[in-house]
């Protein structure tokens, strides 16, 4: 299948064409296959890919990958790393067709670097902002059921106190009249039977009553 037409993920901006590489990893691999017009993770022992893995491993290097994550990158040893960089000094002055190759994929490697840098920290940003406007959403709620409680409180506390005054008035000693009053009276005879209840009282409590 065509390389063009493989759906990659996307990591801030730029494809992650190889899973075992990081993001810049994979930013570089781009790069560098582009630009030597090979592929760095070939078998083939072909000049150009070699020189593709040696310009990729010595500007991982320089940006201070360890020769084993470099060599876990582009599958080989450790010693295969190592080996690119002993004479790369030299190569580079010998071949300036290689030097220019290396200095242009280093300037494009440290520009979209930069470039997805800034696309992580956006993200980030976004991500924060997004984390305090939830934040802001819960405390506003918070807030309004505080001051319903709040208001639910005094509601309660005026039934309370409405509660504390009706019970005051109770006088246990007289629970045998409330016992007749509450299971006798119907409704609707409340006025009439307080008037007859008043003249009762009246008449009980105009008799002068002797005590021996």
């Amino acid at each position: 299948m065509n390389t063009e037409e493989i759906e990659y993920p996307l990591v801030d901006g730029f494809k992650m064409i190889d899973e075992e590489k990081d993001r810049n990893g994979n930013i570089l691999h781009a790069i560098v296959n582009e630009v030597f017009e090979v592929n760095i993770m070939s078998r083939d022992r072909y000049r150009d890919i070699v020189d593709a893995r040696r310009i990729y491993s010595l500007i991982l290097r320089e940006q201070g990958y360890s020769y084993t994550r470099i060599g876990k990158f582009i599958r080989k040893d450790h010693a295969t790393v190592l080996h690119y960089h002993r004479n790369i000094d030299y190569i580079l002055k010998a071949d300036p067709q290689l030097k220019q190759k290396y200095l242009y994929c280093r300037k494009r490697y440290l520009e979209d670097v930069e470039r997805a840098d800034a696309v992580n920290a956006e993200a980030a940003n976004q991500t924060m902002q997004a984390v305090i406007l939830n934040s802001r959403v819960e405390i506003n709620s918070l807030r309004q059921r505080m001051e319903y409680l709040e208001v639910r409180n005094e509601s309660l506390s005026n039934q309370n106190e409405w509660y504390d005054k009706e019970l005051s008035q109770y006088n246990p000693k007289l629970k045998k009249l409330y016992n007749i009053i509450t299971n006798r009276t119907k409704a609707g005879t409340v006025g009439e039977l307080s008037k007859k209840i008043n003249t009762l009282y009246n008449g009980v409590y105009s008799e002068v009553i002797e005590v021996y």
